[in-house]
């Protein structure tokens, strides 16, 4: 009698214990339908490997959601659909982007949705379309693995152009080149003393030139000074002709004056045209003889005993 009593107990127990059980799990599930969740559609052109359904999505990091469903497009077998169960409280925008991201050490795939600028207008689902359209980002290994394939391809083409460039023929003309550079270079060396007297010789004549640039001045005041002179003689020609021309229209009294004023100042200026053309005829001489005298100047004259 007693062991049967034992029996009823445990058999309440466990009823007791089953029906708290399912109440709970009951409850639990009352309080989580009980939230108001919109879906959202992501297409995504990468592997979600890692990925499962009811994998958290989250907004900004925040936690707002689940992942409901994982499957292929139909219309497009290169792309993966997924269906987001996003809070109704949670307004994505038109610029938002949804993005497969990865928690630290455990490596559980999630999906993040990055937030756009607050004065965009709020995603609704297009004609023809049952939810509304988050557009996806790559993540951060799609990012890595394309640009590695970049990288990959850069490598190639380089190693290629590398290959090219050291190719039997480019090596033969490489050679060529060398040969011709230790040819010139042996030409140099036997004709250096000759390069070094073209140099000494130039060198000189740029002494020269210096020495002449620095003689211009003095040449230029004396051709300034000759200009003047016959400016000077020109003008006192003119004055002359003019009095001999008043001269000869007047009386014979005038011709007295002029025989007695005009003809001293003629012959004095007839004098100095004398002197002039002497002068340009041994300066023409002097030019004919050694025209480098215009710019050195006139060699010195050795001195005689006891100049």
């Amino acid at each position: 009698m007693e062991s049967q009593f034992n029996y009823t107990l445990i058999g309440a127990f466990v009823l007791l214990f089953g029906a708290a059980l399912i109440g709970g799990v009951l409850w639990l599930s009352a309080d989580i339908s009980s939230r108001d969740y919109k879906t959202y559609r992501v297409y995504m052109t990468e592997s979600v490997s890692g990925l499962e359904d009811d994998a958290s999505v989250n907004y900004r990091g925040v936690e707002v959601g689940r992942v409901r469903d994982i499957s292929l497009d139909s219309t497009h077998p290169q792309r993966v659909a997924l269906l987001l169960d996003v809070e109704r409280d949670v307004i994505v925008r038109q610029d938002d982007a949804a993005r497969l991201e990865s928690t630290g050490v455990t490596g559980i795939n999630f999906i993040n949705i990055l937030g756009g600028t607050p004065d965009a207008s709020p995603l609704r689902a297009r004609k023809g379309e049952l939810y509304p359209v988050i557009k996806s980002n790559p993540s951060l290994l799609g990012r890595l693995d394309a640009t590695l394939s970049i990288l990959g391809k850069n490598l190639m083409v380089t190693s290629d152009k590398i290959n090219d460039l050291f190719s039997d023929a480019n090596r033969e003309s490489f050679a060529q080149i060398l040969s011709n550079i230790e040819t010139v270079t042996g030409s140099v060396a036997v004709r250096a003393p000759k390069i070094d007297s073209a140099l000494d010789g130039f060198a000189d004549t740029m002494g020269n030139a210096r020495r002449a640039s620095g003689r211009l001045p003095e040449i230029m005041t004396r051709a300034e000074h000759s200009m003047r002179s016959i400016e000077r003689t020109t003008s006192r020609f003119a004055i002359v002709m003019e009095n001999l021309d008043q001269s000869v229209i007047t009386s014979g009294r005038d011709v007295e004056r002029f025989t007695a004023q005009a003809l001293p100042e003629a012959t004095a200026l007839i004098v100095e045209l004398r002197q002039m053309v002497a002068n340009l005829r041994r300066l023409s001489e002097e030019l004919a003889r050694d025209p480098s005298t215009i710019i050195f100047g006139s060699p010195e004259r050795n001195r005689g005993p006891g100049e």
